[in-house]
């Protein structure tokens, strides 16, 4: 999309986790109107396109304590510093991109008229961070000196299938599609020359992740700093990240909100992406400009 006179129509896409920027380009056009807006992906931290364990000196003991916060802090500073982009149309995330869209929203309030998240969540709960560690466990395994990369991929797929989509669409789909999605996965990290070792680095963010930290894990603080119009997409059947703190803190912020049931669960952005993309593109042309439309949606939902 062409960057307008007034650079007022940038719409930024953050990455999800096991993503890179050109995994993302079926969001042009289905989640955001390239005709109206002009996009900039920034691969988080942690991919191994942007800085990551695999990708800097310092390796693994620089990323230890890598967060989400870290992720926005960094875009905001690419987009403020190095591109004069001083103010955002939109912030429209998935999953791990959805994650830091509600870090955006506490962290940068007036930066932008219009945050959505998808399949993200302002606070991880004890759930998620159990799933997030299983993961990270297999990923730091096969990364000791000695391990099977390749075995490990395998495990990690199998773990990412068992949770990105429900019981029911694995038991319906069957034993043969399910052994073929995690070949499949496991190659297309393999193929992209993924390191185990970004992969655990991102899900010790995915674990770490409250927006409400700096206040003292106070949600209802952390959601009065909002001042842009949000649209928080979820699913009821996600079980890679619970849609409970999404639900809530959409209500404290007098959000507008898209719950979609599927059998797809957490992959629902996928399965259901016209009908998304849809509400998201309506939502990001219309929004007014500025804050006090959403300042004001907030004091009412209170």
């Amino acid at each position: 999309g062409a960057l307008s006179a007034a650079r007022d129509n940038v719409v930024l896409v953050p990455t999800y986790f096991g993503g890179r920027s050109e995994d993302h380009l079926f969001m042009l056009g289905t989640y955001v109107d390239t005709t109206r807006h002009h996009v900039v992906i920034v691969d988080a931290l942690g991919d191994g396109a942007s800085s990551s364990p695999s990708t800097v000196a310092a390796g693994r003991e620089a990323f230890a304590g890598l967060t989400i916060a870290d992720m926005v802090v960094a875009q905001h500073r690419l987009l403020t510093e190095h591109l004069g982009i001083r103010h955002l149309r939109a912030v429209v995330g998935i999953s791990m991109g959805g994650f830091q869209a509600f870090e955006w929203a506490v962290r940068y309030p007036t930066m932008m008229d219009v945050v959505v998240p998808i399949v993200g969540t302002p606070s991880v709960t004890t759930h998620d961070r159990l799933v997030y560690a299983m993961g990270r466990g297999i990923a730091e395994e096969g990364s000791r000196p000695g391990a099977e990369p390749d075995s490990a991929w395998r495990r990690a797929s199998r773990w990412e299938a068992a949770f990105m989509r429900t019981p029911r669409f694995v038991t319906d789909s069957g034993d043969a599609h399910l052994a073929r999605t995690v070949d499949e996965l496991a190659e297309s990290y393999r193929s992209a020359g993924w390191s185990l070792a970004d992969y655990a680095a991102q899900l010790r963010a995915l674990e770490a992740h409250d927006v409400a930290a700096p206040s003292g894990g106070n949600l209802w603080r952390a959601a009065s700093a909002v001042r842009a119009r949000m649209l928080v997409v979820w699913s009821p059947d996600d079980r890679m990240v619970a849609p409970a703190p999404a639900a809530t803190f959409a209500r404290l912020v007098g959000a507008d909100t898209l719950a979609v049931p599927s059998a797809c669960g957490h992959a629902v952005y996928a399965c259901e992406a016209a009908r998304i993309g849809a509400v998201v593109r309506a939502v990001v042309a219309r929004a007014p400009r500025g804050v006090h439309a959403a300042a004001a949606r907030r004091g009412r939902a209170r």
